[in-house]
């Protein structure tokens, strides 16, 4: 048996490392949203004794999401059009979000920002890719689960494309 030297061992190229990553990344993030627990946790919104699913308050945080993007829009003159279509289709992807939790939640405009602005809104996308996941690995329906951890990934990936669009 001889040995392969390490210098004629074949390498991976960048893109080949970062498309593995991009294959494992996903399998990993559903490992860590599986749950045991029969417990199906539950929230109050406001004075409300009466306990939220963990999709209906998603949906909610979904609906806000939707109004900061319109509310950065409405922002911006009509000379950056690029800039404006390129938010209309993240907050469309919102929309879609929203849906696949049955749609509902009212949002609590009290917690938009004052001004509005894409670096707001960055932020914004990032709380909220982590609150997914934390609502993944509270769910208790595998379902459920796997469509936040989707959602996550979706709002994840929003974070360098509004980086780029400031």
């Amino acid at each position: 048996m001889s040995a392969t030297p390490l210098s004629s061992a074949p390498r991976l190229t960048r893109r080949q490392g970062l498309a593995a990553l991009g294959l494992i990344g996903p399998v990993g993030l559903l490992a860590a949203c599986s749950s045991d627990d029969e417990a199906t946790p539950t929230a109050t919104i406001g004075t409300d004794p009466e306990p939220v699913s963990p999709d209906a308050t998603v949906a909610a945080e979904e609906a806000l999401l939707i109004a900061h993007y319109d509310a950065v829009i409405e922002t911006l003159p009509e000379a950056q059009s690029d800039t404006r279509d390129a938010l209309a289709a993240l907050r469309d992807q919102h929309v879609a979000h929203r849906e696949a939790l049955g749609g509902g939640g009212e949002p609590l405009l009290d917690d938009l920002p004052e001004s509005p602005t894409i670096a707001t809104l960055s932020a914004a996308e990032k709380a909220a890719s982590k609150s997914r996941i934390r609502s993944c690995v509270d769910a208790s329906d595998p379902d459920l689960a796997r469509t936040l951890a989707f959602i996550a990934a979706s709002e994840a990936s929003h974070v360098p494309a509004l980086k780029d669009l400031a």
